[in-house]
């Protein structure tokens, strides 16, 4: 099939009867990191405007930093409460050049630069249990979109 009879047929008709075959441009696993790290738990992945590739390893505790070809950088964070540490970070981002990582257990978005360092972090608001996603916005401001959770009878504790 030539380019311009693909186009001619409906894309329902592609899908149907059309093959992709995916191909992988790099792989980047424990043997990356050459020893000097391996991943617990990796959760979410963020592209950089360069190639440079984020790793969220939430049992870890930090977040894996390779270039775009797939070698090592560098661990960003460690286990903790502090500016620049993780507790489950869980969810990563990238918007206008700066690192937001969602956490579980410290309930608080950390915003850092691109090389990790420590900018700034923003609590979650109390009470909402179950987080389902969010979206960072290239002002600061961020969306949440998260459940409630109100608990009560012989179950609840």
């Amino acid at each position: 099939m030539t380019f311009g009879e693909a186009q001619e047929k409906p894309l329902a008709a592609i899908y149907k009867t059309g093959r992709i075959k995916l191909m992988p441009e790099i792989i980047i696993d424990d043997a990356s990191m050459g020893g000097k790290d391996y991943f617990a738990g990796p959760d979410d992945i963020a592209l950089d405007a360069k190639g440079a590739v984020y790793v969220c390893d939430m049992t870890a505790h930090n977040i894996k930093k390779f270039d775009a070809e797939g070698r090592f950088l560098k661990t960003i964070g460690k286990q903790g409460q502090g500016p620049g540490d993780f507790d489950m970070p869980i969810e990563i981002e990238i918007v206008d050049g700066h690192l937001y990582v969602r956490e579980l257990n410290n309930k608080r978005f950390s915003i850092l630069n691109l090389e990790g360092a420590f900018i700034k972090s923003v609590s979650l608001p109390r009470g909402y249990e179950v987080w389902w996603k969010t979206k960072a916005l290239p002002d600061g401001r961020f969306i949440v979109h998260g459940e409630k959770v109100h608990a009560s009878g012989p179950l609840a504790s």
